[in-house]
């Protein structure tokens, strides 16, 4: 830093207002970043704290949004319905549709199931989540789907919310997971 000099009756003084004006707003600028890193990791341990067993998904690319955010929002949410009192990731790609299956590198799915023993789901692809390859594929699958399902766009990531429901405000559910990847993204539908 650089002291400037004044001249006063007593001779030549340091400013020590303007290295104090300076050293402080850095201090401010360090602080707010901490307090933002906190924040944020608060927020995370929150999410994983509300989370049942899982399983490990890829690395999230759709700027904030990941499975693991989505999976717990969706177990929360999802299993309040009686439609749902069990719910299930599975990681059946076939449940993605062929056009899109090679551009996709994440997939799962959340079905609903009435018992724990039921071999098969009460209500299928209630939640979708798929992470692509690049974002235009993401995009084109987002659109698509739309048109029967409100979807969440968020970069190359796409999370479909299924119809069978009845509820549950599915739109208000992607604008929930939308509010986790930090307002990130487009609802569509």
């Amino acid at each position: 830093m650089i002291s400037v000099m004044r001249r006063g009756p007593t001779g030549s003084t340091p400013d020590t207002s303007a290295v104090a004006t300076t050293w402080s707003k850095e201090l401010i600028v360090q602080i707010r970043r901490i307090l933002a890193a906190l924040g944020a990791t608060a927020v995370i341990m929150t999410i994983n704290a509300c989370g049942g067993d899982e399983p490990t998904p890829a690395a999230g690319n759709g700027g904030g949004l990941s499975y693991d955010k989505v999976a717990s929002l969706t177990n929360e949410r999802l299993m309040k319905d009686p439609d749902c009192p069990i719910g299930k990731w599975d990681d059946n790609s076939t449940g993605l549709d062929e056009a899109f299956r090679s551009d996709g590198k994440f997939f799962k799915q959340f079905d609903c199931y009435k018992t724990a023993d039921a071999s098969l789901p009460h209500r299928v692809q209630q939640a979708i989540y798929v992470e692509f390859t690049n974002a235009e594929r993401a995009k084109a699958y987002a659109q698509e789907q739309s048109i029967l399902y409100p979807t969440l766009l968020v970069g190359s990531t796409v999370v479909v919310a299924g119809s069978g429901l009845e509820a549950t405000d599915m739109k208000a559910y992607l604008s929930a997971v939308q509010a986790v990847a930090g307002g990130a993204g487009e609802i569509l539908g």
